[in-house]
C-alpha cells in the first residue's frame, strides 16, 4: 500500500511536468540564430494531396552547427480511439548557399525528423538556405455538400528561434470559394496580410513578419463540394481500455493534494492580477489623447466603436470626408443608402501627425485608392479593424496603462487554463491506461477548470491605469457641463464629439450641445460632412436652421451606428462554413525546427 501512494503522485507529478522537462533538455539554440525568412509553397493536387516547397533561410550568426533540423507532424489525435496520419513522402533537400544536404530521416512518435547536413563536421555558420521539397497524402477533408477544405500549419509554433518574415502562396486546381490566414502564438486568431487575389481564385499569398519564437501562421481554404476527388484521411486504430477510478487512501490523498495545490495556485493568479487601486497625487490626465485609445482604456481593450471614434476624430482633423449618398437622390428619411469616404489631407495643421492605430485605420479605408464607402469596408475590411484594435490596444500599452494588449492576455490566460483542463483530462485517460490513478488526473482537469473560471475578466490595469480610467470616466461626465456657461467655446466643444462616441457618452454630449442651443451660440457645422437636407458647414446665421443638437444626433448618429456595424461586421460568406475562425496550429502540417 505505502509503494502504490508513493508512486501514484510521482507518476502524475512527472506526467504533468514531462513537457516542460523535454523542453529544458532539448538543445537550445544559440545567440543570435533566427529565420530571416521562410517560404511555403504549397499546390493543392487532384486527390486531396498537398506538394510543399519550403525556402528556409536561416542565420547560424556566429555559432557553428551541423545544419538545419526540422521537424514534421505526420500523426495527431483525431477521436477518442482513432488517430490521423498524414503521411509524408518524396523528401528532397538541396541548398543554393551550398549547405550541406545530406538528409536523416526518423519518426518519433508523431514528428518526422529531418536532421540537414554533415553529421562528421559542425562548420555551418552564418546565413544558409536551403530548400525543401516533399508530399502529403490525404490533406484535404471531404465534407460532403458543405464543400471541401485545407487547413494547413504553414509554419509551425516549433520553431524556438523568431521568424523575421514569412510567405505563403498557395495554389488549387479550382477556384478556392474562401481563403484565411492567422499569425500568431498556437491558438491565435489574428489575421494575417492577404497579399495575393482575392477568393474565389486558384491562387492566394499571404504575409507575416515580426513572428517570435512558437509562433505561427496557419492557412485555411474552401473548395466547392465535389472539386477534387479528396482521398478519405488516414485513421489509425488505438488502443483503449476501460478507465480505471480506484477510490482508496493513496489515490484520495493524492488527488486531494494535487487539488489544494493547484487551488492555491489559482488563488494566487487572481490577488496578484485582481483590478488595482488608483495611484493618488499623479494628476492623471487624459487631455490631448486619441478618443479611440481612451475608448479602449475604459473598456478594457479596443472595440469597433473605438475605431468609429478614431474615424471621426480623422475626419474633424481633416485627413477625410463623410458623405451621405441616398440611393433615390431625394434624401427621405428611412432611405437604405451608403455613406462615401473621400480622402483628403488638404485640410491639416502644419506638423499633423498619425499615430499607428491611425495609419492603419487610414490604410485599412483607402487601400484601393482615394474614395471608398462603408459597404465596401463591410464586405473586405475586417482584417484592418481587427488590426487597428490590435494597434489602439497597443497604444495604451505604450502608455503604461495596460501590462499587456487585453485581449493577447486574456487569451494566454484562457490558453494556461484551458491546457490544464485539456492536459488532465489526457492525463486522466493516461493514468487510465496505465494503472489505477486516474482520479490524479481528475484533479489536474478540475484545477484547469478552476483557472478557466477564475482567470475570466481578470485586470491587465496598472495602478497609473486606473488613475488614467478614472480620468476618462470624469471628462465624459464632464460633457454636459462643457456646452454651458459663458466660458463655452461651440468649436470646441464640437471637437470632443468623437470622444463622447468612444467613451459612450453621446447622450451627455448632446445635452451640452442643447445648452449651447439654447444661449443661441449652437454648434458648428463640421466642415467634413454631406448628407442632404443637412445645413450647410460652419455656424448659421441668426434665423436660418443650424446644426442644433437634435441634426447632430439624427444626422451623425446615423453615420457612427452604420459606421461601427460595418467595421463590427463579419466578412460575407460564399459558403455554409467559410466564415469559421482559422486559428494558429489549428490544421495538418507545422511541426518546427531549428539548429543542430
Amino acid at each position: 500500500m505505502v509503494g502504490r501512494w508513493a508512486a501514484g503522485p510521482a507518476v502524475a507529478v512527472l506526467a504533468l511536468l514531462g513537457p516542460l522537462a523535454g523542453a529544458a533538455a532539448a538543445e537550445e539554440p544559440a545567440d543570435g540564430e533566427r529565420v530571416r525568412s521562410y517560404r511555403a509553397e504549397l499546390t493543392v493536387t487532384d486527390d486531396g494531396g498537398l506538394r510543399v516547397r519550403e525556402t528556409i533561410a536561416y542565420d547560424f550568426g556566429d555559432a557553428q552547427r551541423h545544419g538545419l533540423l526540422r521537424t514534421i507532424p505526420v500523426r495527431g489525435p483525431h477521436e477518442q480511439t482513432r488517430d490521423r496520419r498524414w503521411p509524408v513522402s518524396g523528401v528532397t533537400v538541396s541548398s543554393p548557399t551550398g549547405a550541406p544536404t545530406q538528409v536523416q530521416q526518423e519518426t518519433d512518435g508523431g514528428q518526422l525528423e529531418l536532421r540537414i547536413g554533415d553529421p562528421d563536421r559542425e562548420d555551418v555558420t552564418g546565413q544558409q538556405t536551403w530548400v525543401l521539397d516533399y508530399r502529403v497524402d490525404a490533406v484535404v477533408d471531404d465534407r460532403g455538400e458543405a464543400g471541401q477544405r485545407l487547413v494547413w500549419d504553414a509554419l509551425g509554433t516549433g520553431w524556438p528561434v523568431p521568424v523575421d518574415a514569412v510567405e505563403v502562396a498557395l495554389s488549387a486546381p479550382v477556384a478556392m470559394t474562401a481563403v484565411r490566414c492567422a499569425a500568431g502564438g498556437e491558438g491565435d486568431a489574428t489575421p494575417c496580410e492577404v497579399s495575393g487575389p482575392a477568393a474565389p481564385a486558384a491562387t492566394a499569398a499571404f504575409t507575416a513578419s515580426g513572428l517570435g519564437p512558437e509562433q505561427g501562421v496557419t492557412v485555411a481554404a474552401d473548395l466547392p463540394a465535389g472539386a477534387l476527388d479528396a482521398a478519405p484521411p488516414v485513421l489509425v486504430d488505438t488502443f483503449s481500455p476501460a478507465r480505471a477510478f480506484t477510490a482508496d487512501a493513496g489515490t484520495l490523498g493524492g488527488s486531494a493534494a494535487v487539488l489544494a495545490a493547484g487551488t492555491a495556485g489559482v488563488l494566487a493568479l487572481r490577488r496578484r492580477h485582481r483590478e488595482p487601486a488608483a495611484v493618488l497625487g499623479t494628476g492623471a490626465s487624459v487631455a490631448g489623447v486619441p478618443p479611440g485609445v481612451l475608448g479602449a482604456l475604459v473598456h478594457g481593450g479596443a472595440r469597433p466603436l473605438d475605431v468609429t471614434a478614431t474615424l471621426l476624430d480623422l475626419a474633424q482633423r481633416g485627413h477625410l470626408e463623410v458623405e451621405r449618398v441616398d440611393p433615390d437622390g431625394e434624401g427621405d428619411e428611412g432611405d437604405e443608402g451608403d455613406w462615401r469616404l473621400r480622402r483628403t489631407g488638404s485640410d491639416l495643421a502644419p506638423g499633423e501627425r498619425t499615430t499607428p492605430a491611425e495609419d492603419r485605420l487610414l490604410r485599412t479605408l483607402f487601400r484601393s485608392g482615394p474614395e471608398t464607402s462603408l459597404s465596401a469596408l463591410r464586405t473586405d475590411g475586417r482584417a484592418g479593424v481587427q488590426l487597428t484594435q490590435q494597434a489602439l490596444d497597443e497604444d495604451v500599452v505604450a502608455r503604461g496603462w495596460f501590462t499587456a494588449r487585453p485581449a493577447r492576455l486574456a487569451a494566454r490566460w484562457a490558453g494556461w487554463s484551458l491546457g490544464l483542463l485539456l492536459g488532465g483530462l489526457a492525463l486522466t485517460v493516461a493514468l487510465a491506461l496505465t494503472g489505477s490513478w486516474a482520479l490524479a488526473g481528475v484533479a489536474v482537469a478540475a484545477v484547469g477548470l478552476l483557472a478557466l473560471l477564475a482567470t475570466a475578466g481578470l485586470s491587465a490595469l496598472t495602478p497609473d491605469g486606473r488613475a488614467a480610467r478614472d480620468a476618462a470616466r470624469a471628462f465624459a461626465d464632464d460633457l454636459a457641463r462643457a456646452g454651458e456657461g459663458p466660458g463655452a467655446d461651440p468649436a470646441r466643444f464640437a471637437r470632443h464629439l468623437p470622444h463622447a462616441l468612444a467613451l459612450e457618452a453621446a447622450d451627455r454630449w448632446e445635452e451640452g450641445a442643447r445648452s449651447l442651443d439654447a444661449a443661441q451660440r449652437p454648434v458648428p457645422a463640421p466642415a467634413w460632412f454631406r448628407a442632404p437636407g443637412a445645413p450647410a458647414p460652419g455656424f448659421s446665421a441668426p434665423g436660418q436652421p443650424g446644426w442644433t443638437a437634435s441634426v447632430y444626433g439624427g444626422l451623425l448618429g446615423g453615420f457612427s451606428s452604420d459606421a461601427t456595424g460595418a467595421l463590427a461586421a463579419p466578412p460575407p460568406s460564399t459558403s455554409s462554413s467559410s466564415s469559421s475562425a482559422v486559428r494558429v496550429g489549428g490544421g495538418a502540417g507545422g511541426g518546427g525546427g531549428g539548429s543542430w
